[in-house]
């Protein structure tokens, strides 16, 4: 389709997830700690829960269009705008109920949902792609992704029916108004999360003269990108409720805390420096056009892999532990330092530059997340220590691998390899937590 077609797409697409913080106000992230605390509250909440989702859809969409109109969008990219916005809707839906599932650890379930509407994205898209005999069109993905999210939220409510009450509709007002007091944190966090990690795309399109190119140039990294972020988040996922019911019960977290950082975060520093070395590579091996350009920014966002991950840990453990103003104050700083950066570095370097202002905002985040928890939790420094000098010991062999090793697919196993033997080295990776892990 080309770079500035899918550009305008995905910036349209990040513009429909600016506000996500409407839709849900932070009940997603509050469900799922309150619940995997009080299970027995899961009938009294879910329909007034149900609810009031409703009634923010309604907020949502009236917000998004409104500022849709204030921006400046045409009709075409209006119409493209409203079909995200009812996507919007069903995935927090989705988001939602997979939430309580969540929160009840029926983990097999809700990873089984969690690939579900994009392996029916997959399916849908390849009928289209091979099947239609005529050019594709980004609608069709579109209307692709509203019917494997439907089918999803579906299957969701039928497995949630099985413990719960899913389709009751109650309200309360006074439990609604304790609700919405509650987890209007969680709401103003999402929000400014929502910002600093999806303004990038919006400003290259609107303060660049050929915008929608530059956003597809970028969206061609990003999307590499937020697959392995998508990883990460669903590691952290599984790690809300657990962190929430052990600090309930006033059991320690720094052993769990500190192995599931470095199981996370050792491969994950092998996974940037591939990235970044072999940028050229694994571009042109995705993509046809203007790969030397997206090579660049690729090999800035793969380094973000390290501190989304870092905050993917730290940043549930301080959400668990209920330290959502201190997270909200952080990403008010954040929100400021990735704007500035934005609007200084885009119009002198355009998608190198929105990169650049990506990796420095996460580092900055997850850096003033690390940097709280240890205050909170009195972790030893002993783990950081040593993670320093896995980062710096991995970087300069997969350095000097890159240099000495001509056979490109030699020297990303070398790089693996080495990885994975220091990390057994440092005792990053034990089989023996790994296993008890998954017992519980």
């Amino acid at each position: 389709m080309g770079a500035a077609e899918y550009g305008m797409y995905f910036s349209l697409f990040s513009f429909a997830f600016l506000f996500n913080s409407f839709l849900d106000f932070g009940i997603t992230n509050y469900n799922n700690r309150h619940i995997a605390r009080h299970r027995h509250l899961l009938d009294k909440y879910l329909p007034n829960f149900l609810v009031l989702k409703l009634l923010f859809s309604v907020f949502y969409v009236a917000v998004s269009l409104l500022f849709a109109l204030i921006i400046g969008y045409d009709k075409t990219q209006l119409y493209i705008v409203s079909l995200l916005i009812i996507n919007q809707l069903i995935s927090s839906f989705l988001l939602f109920i997979r939430s309580n599932l969540n929160a009840l650890q029926l983990f097999k379930t809700d990873s089984f949902l969690s690939v579900l509407d994009r392996s029916l994205l997959i399916i849908f898209c390849g009928i289209l792609l091979w099947a239609s005999g005529k050019p594709f069109q980004i609608e069709w993905l579109i209307y692709s992704q509203t019917a494997s999210l439907s089918i999803s939220l579906l299957v969701a409510l039928l497995f949630l029916a099985q413990h719960a009450r899913v389709f009751r509709f109650s309200f309360k007002r006074n439990l609604l108004y304790s609700i919405l007091r509650k987890s209007s944190p969680y709401a103003l966090l999402v929000l400014l999360m929502s910002l600093y990690s999806r303004l990038d795309s919006v400003l290259l399109d609107r303060l660049l003269e050929n915008g929608s190119f530059y956003a597809g140039i970028f969206a061609q990294s990003f999307r590499i990108f937020e697959t392995f972020s998508m990883f990460a988040f669903l590691f952290a996922s599984l790690l809300l409720p657990i962190f929430s019911n052990m600090l309930k019960k006033k059991e320690s977290i720094s052993d769990l805390t500190q192995f599931s950082a470095l199981l996370l975060l050792s491969p994950t520093v092998v996974l940037s420096a591939i990235g970044f070395l072999y940028k050229e590579l694994i571009i042109s091996f995705l993509y046809t056009n203007h790969t030397e350009i997206s090579a660049q920014v690729f090999g800035i966002l793969s380094l973000s892999f390290v501190p989304v991950a870092a905050g993917y840990i730290f940043g549930t453990l301080l959400t668990a532990n209920g330290n959502i103003h201190l997270l909200n104050k952080l990403s008010v700083a954040i929100l400021l330092i990735n704007l500035g950066l934005n609007l200084l570095l885009i119009p002198h370097f355009q998608a190198y530059g929105a990169a650049w202002a990506n990796f420095i905002s996460l580092s900055a985040m997850a850096f003033g997340q690390y940097f709280y928890a240890v205050r909170k939790f009195s972790f030893n420094n002993k783990y950081f220590y040593l993670f320093l000098l896995y980062i710096v010991s991995v970087a300069g062999i997969s350095a000097i691998i890159s240099v000495l090793v001509e056979n490109s697919v030699q020297g990303i196993a070398l790089i693996v390899v080495f990885g994975i033997i220091l990390a057994f080295l440092l005792k990053f990776i034990r089989p023996r937590m790994i296993i008890a892990m998954f017992r519980n």
